[in-house]
């Protein structure tokens, strides 16, 4: 690949993006950094009350937790959530437990964003010494410390259980949301990483196959530690440089890597716009995405309209999202003025309804803008799968593209993009993630600010036209597969 167009400074924290809050990698990195000796003696009445301000913090300020936006299964889905936590809490006796059972709370939300992170001291973990992966064929080995596995077996089943079983009980309860193929891919790498969590047997024996022959193993868990584990535990959740960039190919091609939608996504693209006569006449433009946990929206839509795409989406978002106004929800408002990556036009327009806000506060206006009277959720269409033959730009995602990262990809398809590559995750038209500790100050809890109404219920996952089935983390692999894409054009 030939040196670049330009290439800025490396990727700085994510405002709003879940890669910076609670990504995979850098909690079980933590965890694995310090472990708690003492873990019993832990008092249920602290789990009892930290499920009760998460059911507060969703009911009394997530959008879809006012009866009058008429979410009826989020409804539904935040009284039974709140049930289950409470009947688990009772069986809580350690820090771990309490841990599961926030984190069982957030994932039958079934919204990927509502999620319970852990902080300070976290329980020790234990490990069988090899980590798993998943992919259209199931759940194999990804990484291993084991004479017995060298890595890519297929995981058949442990302990009398479906490999399926096991995970849905596990990291389907606890981790991520099972019906999503891009959650199980996410926390493939936490089924066999033991974190105490009371709910779970952890299985003693698995069968894999490996050339079309099965065989029993017997795992021997140990302390997950040391650098053995940190090696293990990185190359299984490998996903390609995590550097920005624009380069060009030797063939006047250009391949754009936008790793996230921070500042230093803003910083590439702003960078990029130089360059937009180039990139709207070069034969074709690759826009990467590989690892893309989302941030702000506005700069795909910035780099789209750079390329030249047109917007087609269903409705423009800006008339249609609705703030739920809460004493909370206005003190995280007040901060994103602070944000240098955002827009001066989207400044003025948060001043705007931050003073509505304030006045909405007093008056007991639950949204603002006030909902419309009759509105009715959009109609699930998926976007348009534009045809690699004749595209011109291409968006390339992995499993790891989620929130304002689907929001791209819906906007490059339907400005006609095509996509290629591997399905994105699934997110919904709550939107504007805010934080708040809990009563013990051992867990805080992701909730939603916004709603757009011109969005669908949920968003995603997006199939690509074209699958890539190799190694995410494999540059070579992934320029090769690209390059093939761009040859069948012929």
């Amino acid at each position: 690949m030939v040196s670049g167009v330009y290439r800025p400074a490396e990727a700085s924290r994510a405002m709003k993006s879940l890669i910076g809050a609670f990504a995979v990698a850098s909690a079980i990195c933590a965890a694995a950094a310090y472990g708690q000796d003492d873990q019993t003696g832990f008092d249920p009445d602290v789990t009892r009350a930290d499920v009760e301000a998460a059911y507060t913090l969703l009911r009394d300020h997530h959008p879809a937790g006012h009866p009058d936006l008429g979410d009826d299964a989020f409804r539904h889905r935040l009284e039974q959530a709140r049930a289950t936590a409470l009947e688990r809490a009772g069986q809580v006796t350690a820090l771990a437990g309490h841990h599961a059972v926030l984190a069982g709370f957030a994932v039958s939300m079934h919204d990927p964003h509502i999620a319970a992170a852990p902080i300070g001291a976290r329980p020790e973990m234990r490990w069988p010494g090899f980590l798993a992966g998943y992919d259209g064929g199931g759940f194999y080995v990804s990484a291993s410390t084991v004479d017995a596995l060298a890595g890519g077996e297929r995981i058949l089943s442990c302990d009398g259980r479906s490999t399926d079983q096991f995970a849905q009980g596990s990291i389907g309860t606890f981790n991520g949301v099972w019906a999503y193929r891009a959650q199980r891919a996410k926390q493939a790498v936490r089924l066999f990483i033991d974190q105490g969590n009371p709910f779970i047997d952890y299985p003693q024996r698995c069968t894999f196959a490996r050339d079309g022959r099965e065989f029993d193993v017997a795992l021997s868990w140990r302390a997950a530690q040391g650098a053995a584990f940190r090696r293990a535990a990185s190359q299984a959740q490998a996903r390609g440089s995590r550097a920005p960039g624009l380069n060009a190919l030797p063939d006047g091609g250009l391949w754009l890597r936008l790793p996230a939608l921070d500042q230093g996504g803003f910083d590439l693209v702003e960078g990029a716009a130089a360059y937009q006569d180039r990139l709207r006449s070069a034969p074709y433009v690759i826009v990467d995405v590989r690892g893309n946990g989302g941030g702000n929206s506005q700069i795909g839509d910035r780099l789209a309209d750079i390329l030249g795409l047109p917007d087609l989406r269903l409705a423009p978002r800006a008339s249609t999202a609705h703030w739920r106004v809460s004493a909370d929800n206005l003190a995280q408002m007040r901060t994103y003025l602070d944000f240098g990556h955002l827009s001066d036009a989207f400044k003025d327009a948060m001043r705007d309804v931050i003073a509505e806000a304030e006045i909405a506060l007093t008056t007991g206006q639950s949204f603002v803008p006030a909902l419309p009277d009759g509105f009715a959720p959009a109609a699930e269409i998926a976007p348009p799968q534009p045809d690699p033959a004749t595209a011109r730009v291409f968006i390339l995602t992995d499993h790891y593209c989620f929130s304002s990262c689907i929001m791209m990809v819906e906007r490059f398809r339907r400005g006609g993009a095509a996509h290629i590559g591997g399905e994105t995750d699934v997110s919904t038209r709550y939107m504007e993630i805010r934080g708040q500790v809990l009563p013990s100050q051992t867990v805080q809890l992701f909730t939603m600010q916004k709603v757009d109404l011109g969005s669908p219920p949920e968003l995603g996952p997006h199939i690509p036209s074209i699958r890539f089935e190799g190694d995410w983390s494999d540059e070579a692999a992934v320029h090769a597969f690209a390059a093939e894409v761009i040859a069948a054009r012929g």
